[in-house]
């Protein structure tokens, strides 16, 4: 076993490391100082690991070369590293790091070694107008600085890693020297390792001592110009700051909530920021968060949700908001416990006028709002609310929702009954229910429905051009594995949810992105556990057709269940985005009775049919085209897929 010991400050760094490559083996170079070790470790002769405190990899190896320059080492063939390999050099790239730490200048006041001791120095030209730019570490290190106490005195207490790197910036900057303790020489600090052929002793060198002269009484006097030039850094420092803000406040604003009114999404003292831009470039939505000069009291803000845009018709039922005849789906809104009465009176409709908006708090049992008979306008609208940012909790973006407007000829109130059995279920009426959170109550429905809904007869559907119809097993190109999710079956497409948490989507056998396009689907339940659901994608961002494996990408699916519900989504790459949860819809047909499915979607609009039955139209602008195809969800849904049809309307344009 080869072992070579000594002091680094003999030899040099670099070549002791050139030394153990060359050599071809594995071993270990550990160097120390006091309480200070490094290692360097080679395997067939790479430098594969370094190690320095906390400090790890090519970090470290840099750390040795700078604090330990004078420290004792001890070269071992075929040791035990207690390090891991964090170093990936090739031996060309190892020439190149050793070249760069052997031509490297040698900065100021020479490097900081453990035992020199940090002295404040000044440019010889101290009129100079030189500035140098000190970060908030380097300045408190800085302050330690009194020419008596050595590096290793200094880094007492400190992170030894950080502290390092401050002094070696100081001294490159030429901020301060260092010099050798009291009683030794100051040529004791190495200077910059330079390639040599052997190794140089540095003892027998001619030497300088300190001049006694040299004393801490005197360095106010020799930092003042210094000190002039840190005063003006923080002045401009402090004036950008200011300019900063002065800009920022024209762009955002911080507001505190106060109140219970808009439970559960903001908390009372959450603290957050508006955009006071948005509504210079757009115009507000329905579902912003918004904060506005209170109509009564133009020194205060309140924070509320817009509901109702210009123009538009809003009236109560029951606790349930109606806009322009068609309920919206609020999932953000607080379970009503009564306490205002609302204004209009329920089942009255009230017309927001022009450049106006009504609101409505989200905890719509103790929110002051529009209810009470006020409208905000546009000029006291201050901004939407952007990002919560206290507390640290509650740091995130404030999120729009998609508000889904329901069809009044969908709605219907689902009493608890027994579950039907697939084989005996009747027909359902072309009617929908919703979440009990948004249903209103039986008796008010009833009544309002019997007062404002009239039977209307749709207008003929305008004619499209079809590009996909008939049964699926006729239609080639459909993917098809019969050991994956989704496989041709004789006269049966058969989709199936293998793995748990998983879901499949498979892509329609057609080329080109739609945008505008109705897409009819055929869908019935054959196996697996009651639960999950089975739908139509459209505007799928993917690139290449879907074949059931992949879990990612961005598209809208609108789904049935056999239990009797209906929902869409957006997926967003790896997480869902509701539109509508699922919520209960007496047009499904329950268990394994083939449900007729169709989603047409015509600029922003999105619309849900089911077995003839409109259930959903919403507004999402989040997605403008992409392609079709089927889906299935639940853990081991077993579903097939009978007929598939894409129409265009005449408004289609497709990229």
């Amino acid at each position: 076993m080869t072992e070579l010991r000594g002091c680094l400050q003999d030899f040099g760094l670099a070549p002791l490391v050139r030394f153990g490559a060359e050599r071809g083996k594995s071993g270990c170079l550990r160097i120390s100082h006091a309480s200070w070790v490094g290692e360097v470790v080679f395997a067939d002769g790479r430098v594969v690991a370094a190690a320095f405190g906390d400090e790890h990899g090519a970090a470290a190896f840099e750390l040795i070369a700078l604090a330990l320059a004078d420290g004792d080492f001890i070269y071992t063939d075929a040791s035990s590293p207690s390090v891991e390999r964090n170093i990936g050099w090739s031996a060309t790239q190892l020439q190149v790091e050793l070249d760069q730490l052997m031509s490297r200048p040698t900065p100021r006041g020479g490097r900081p070694l453990l035992r020199s001791v940090p002295r404040v120095t000044l440019s010889q030209n101290e009129t100079s107008n030189q500035q140098v730019a000190l970060n908030r570490s380097e300045l408190a290190l800085l302050v330690d600085v009194d020419g008596r106490r050595t590096t290793q005195e200094i880094l007492h207490g400190r992170d030894p890693v950080q502290a390092l790197h401050a002094l070696t910036r100081l001294s490159e900057a030429g901020v301060i020297e260092l010099g050798a303790p009291n009683g030794r020489a100051e040529t004791e600090v190495l200077p910059e390792l330079a390639p040599r052929a052997a190794p140089e002793k540095l003892v027998g060198q001619p030497t300088t001592p300190i001049a006694s002269s040299v004393t801490v009484a005197a360095a106010p006097a020799r930092l003042m110009p210094w000190r002039l030039s840190l005063v003006r850094d923080i002045a401009g420092v402090a004036a950008l700051t200011v300019l900063f803000v002065l800009v920022l406040r024209t762009l955002v604003q911080s507001v505190h909530v106060e109140g219970q009114s808009m439970l559960p999404g903001l908390q009372d003292g959450q603290l957050l920021l508006v955009n006071r831009l948005a509504y210079v470039f757009g115009r507000p939505q329905r579902g912003d968060v918004v904060i506005f000069r209170a109509p009564n009291s133009p020194d205060s803000e309140l924070v509320k949700r817009i509901t109702g845009l210009p123009g538009e018709k809003v009236r109560f039922a029951g606790g349930s908001v109606f806009v322009n005849d068609r309920l919206l789906s609020e999932p953000y809104s607080a379970p009503e416990t009564g306490g205002i009465d609302p204004y209009p009176a329920d089942g009255q409709p009230i017309t927001v006028q022009d450049d106006s908006y009504f609101v409505l708090g989200d905890n719509r049992s103790v929110s002051l709002d529009s209810r009470l008979g006020w409208l905000v306008r546009a000029d006291q609208l201050v901004g939407p609310a952007w990002l919560s940012y206290w507390p640290p909790g509650a740091w995130r973006l404030i999120d729009k929702p998609v508000v889904a407007e329901i069809s009044l000829a969908a709605l219907e109130v689902v009493q608890p009954a027994a579950a039907v059995p697939a084989e005996t279920a009747a027909a359902p009426s072309a009617v929908a229910a919703l979440p009990a959170a948004t249903l209103p109550a039986p008796t008010a429905v009833a009544a309002v429905s019997t007062a404002f809904i009239a039977p209307t007869v749709r207008p003929p559907a305008p004619t499209m051009g079809t590009q996909l119809a008939g049964a699926v097993k006729d239609q080639l190109g459909w993917p098809s594995d019969p050991s994956g999710a989704a496989w041709l079956d004789g006269g049966s497409y058969r989709l199936t949810v293998r793995q748990a948490g998983h879901f499949v989507a498979v892509t329609a056998p057609l080329e080109g992105m739609f945008t505008d396009v109705v897409v009819t689907a055929a869908f019935h339940k054959t196996g697996g556990p009651p639960g999950g659901g089975y739908g139509i994608i459209i505007r799928d961002e993917a690139r290449e057709p879907r074949d059931g494996l992949d879990q990612g990408g961005q598209f809208y699916v609108a789904e049935a269940g056999d239990r009797g519900e209906i929902g869409m989504w957006r997926r967003e790459n790896d997480h869902w985005v509701d539109i509508l949860s699922w919520a209960p819809s007496k047009a499904v047909y329950p268990g394994g009775t083939t449900n007729q499915l169709s989603v047409r979607a015509v600029g922003q609009r999105l619309t849900f049919v089911v077995n003839g039955t409109e259930v959903v139209s919403l507004m999402d602008a989040a997605l403008p085209s992409g392609r079709v195809g089927a889906f299935v969800g639940g853990d081991n849904n077993e579903v097939a897929l009978d007929r598939f049809t894409v129409e265009l309307p005449p408004i289609t344009v497709v990229p």
